[in-house]
C-alpha cells in the first residue's frame, strides 16, 4: 500500500508541473492590460492621491496614475506652430483700423495693396515669425 501511494503522489506532482504561480485570468491583453509594478515615494504618492481627489470623479490610485501618465505623455509632445486662437479677431481689427487710415481718394487696387502689405508686414520679418510656416526656398 505504501508503494501505490508514493506512485499517486508522483502522477499528481507529473500532472501539475508547470502550473506554479496563479492561474490565468483568460483575459486578452488587448482589453486588459497586464499588471506592471514600480517604485514610488510617498511624497510622490501623496501628491498622485491628492490629484486624485480633486478631480470630477475622484479616480482610485491606479486610475490617476494612468491620467497623469497621458498627461504628462501628451505634455511633452511637440506643440503645432500655427496661429493663434485669436489671430482672427485680431486681423479683423487690424483690417478695419487700417481702412480707416488709408486715403480714401487712393483708387481701390492701390488701397487693397496697401492693406495687405501692412497686415503681412515686411518680407524681412516673414522667416523669423514663429506663428507662420516656413517656405521651401527654390533652387
Amino acid at each position: 500500500m505504501c508503494i501505490h501511494a508514493n506512485e499517486d503522489a508522483e502522477d499528481r506532482m507529473q500532472k501539475n508541473k508547470g502550473r506554479r504561480g496563479r492561474a490565468s485570468t483568460g483575459r486578452n491583453e488587448e482589453e486588459y492590460a497586464p499588471v506592471r509594478s514600480f517604485r514610488l515615494s510617498n511624497g510622490i504618492m501623496e501628491r498622485v492621491d491628492t490629484w486624485a481627489s480633486q478631480q470630477e470623479d475622484v479616480p482610485g490610485r491606479s486610475e490617476a496614475i494612468r491620467r497623469l501618465l497621458e498627461l504628462g505623455l501628451h505634455v511633452g509632445q511637440p506643440r503645432r506652430i500655427g496661429p493663434h486662437k485669436g489671430a482672427a479677431k485680431a486681423k479683423a481689427i487690424a483690417e478695419e483700423k487700417i481702412e480707416s487710415m488709408i486715403d480714401p481718394a487712393a483708387p481701390d487696387e492701390e488701397r487693397q495693396k496697401r492693406k495687405r502689405r501692412l497686415l503681412k508686414g515686411p518680407s524681412e520679418f516673414h522667416d523669423i515669425r514663429a506663428d507662420l510656416p516656413k517656405t521651401k526656398l527654390s533652387r
